[in-house]
């Protein structure tokens, strides 16, 4: 059994290493066997620097939690019937979860769990070896690996291995882990895995869309998406997900232009690139099997109104305010991504020009102020303060006084 004692002490920060140590603590004094797992312990092997932590303990993980959060400073922020907590600090969390083993009543159900009594068997039900591995951070036993799936020599062989033939049944969504592992960490999949995929595709089109689209929101975050996306595509992954993700050459062309963005929020361009090329109907039945919600939906939906934007777009000479008043409802992730698409240079212009200026821009004067000058409370208010806000647009009003200049010449007027 390897220890990786020195191992934890130079990947992890100072103070997230004295946490561990006070969680071993906490847990010796409740006679509880705690682990740390999962992603952090891939990543102390590979000698990466570890941000998050995940604990599993085999005992009360509840009372565990609670008596955690109490020693470290933290809140509990959320709990859930799959046994785990989360403790909230004011920059990272601790995720606490039980020992458990996982059933699957029929294929893509939501597991029933079941607590056991030993680390290993918790290891054994997770997703891929190199994500089933834990060590110890009991006194007694500190820096322990724990290792029954053999994830370390899979993680120096370079490879991402699922642990048991009915995993892909068990859990579609691991399909789209897998290639999300595999091109995060550039290992290749396993060829024995790599075979179970298209045996197990039908499940995936049977499952749950949220959960789905939970995965699919992981894929979106990461540094390259348009490789993972690339290679689900390639499995057929992303065909059986939806009939709509059925991606051409051009398509797969376009994904990479993700790497030329570099501004926040990259997963909502990333999403509106992989729609762009979709029908308005396709895009809305995506939406319906991913369950998607919130600003997903906006995006989605502002690509296909945008697109409808192109012609007038492409207009030589449009007015600033012209410019704003198409754009301006628009999300901006929609925006950057048709302005990395478009192959009108005048698009692109009128875009930028919108993003990197325009939008910012708005008169001083308010409601507030035009009352102060005698305008009557109504809706002639509104409509002098968007001729007004064009003014300032177009550039021909550009100060104070001029505006109110120009709304005293208004009210001269009425």
């Amino acid at each position: 059994m390897s220890n990786l004692t020195k191992i934890l002490k130079k990947n992890f920060d100072a103070s997230y290493h004295q946490q561990l140590i006070l969680a071993g603590d906490l847990a010796d004094s409740m006679n509880s066997k705690v682990y740390l797992v999962g992603g952090a312990v891939r990543d102390v092997l590979l000698g990466k620097s570890v941000n998050d932590i995940d604990l599993v303990v085999v005992g009360d993980s509840e009372d565990f939690a609670d008596q955690l959060a109490i020693k470290l400073g933290g809140e509990i922020t959320a709990r859930s019937q799959f046994l785990t907590a989360k403790i909230s600090f004011s920059d990272f969390s601790i995720d606490v979860a039980s020992a458990r083993r996982d059933y699957y009543p029929y294929p893509g159900s939501l597991p029933q769990v079941n607590l056991v009594k030993s680390i290993d068997q918790d290891l054994v039900r997770r997703d891929i070896s190199i994500n089933a591995m834990a060590i110890s951070i009991n006194r007694n036993t500190w820096g322990d690996l724990i290792d029954p799936m053999n994830g370390e020599d899979d993680l120096y062989q370079r490879k991402v291995r699922i642990l048991y033939k009915r995993s892909f049944r068990d859990d579609p969504t691991r399909m789209l882990r897998v290639v999300l592992y595999s091109q995060r960490l550039g290992f290749p999949i396993d060829e024995n895995t790599k075979d179970l995929i298209p045996k197990n595709l039908r499940y995936l089109r049977r499952m749950a869309g949220w959960r789905i689209f939970i995965t699919f929101k992981h894929i979106l975050r990461e540094s390259d998406p348009h490789k993972i996306l690339d290679e689900a595509h390639s499995l057929g992954i992303l065909r059986s997900i939806h009939s709509s993700l059925e991606l051409e050459n051009v398509d797969l062309d376009q994904l990479k232009l993700i790497t030329k963005f570099d501004g926040e929020n990259s997963h909502f361009v990333m999403l509106s690139i992989l729609v762009s090329s979709l029908a308005e109907l396709d895009s809305k039945k995506l939406i319906r099997r991913l369950k998607m919600t919130g600003r997903w939906i906006r995006v989605i939906n502002d690509t296909q109104s945008l697109k409808k934007l192109v012609k007038v777009m492409s207009a030589e000479d449009l007015l600033n305010s012209k410019i704003f008043d198409l754009l301006s409802n628009l999300d901006v992730a929609s925006l950057e991504a048709m302005y990395l698409i478009s192959d009108s240079d005048l698009v692109r212009s009128n875009i930028r020009l919108f993003l990197d200026k325009l939008r910012f821009l708005a008169p001083e004067l308010n409601g507030d102020d035009l009352i102060k000058l005698g305008f009557p409370e109504g809706p002639y208010i509104g409509k002098v303060l968007k001729n007004l806000e064009n003014l300032v647009i177009d550039g021909i009003v550009k100060t104070r006084e001029d505006e109110v200049n120009f709304a005293r010449g208004t009210l001269t007027d009425l």
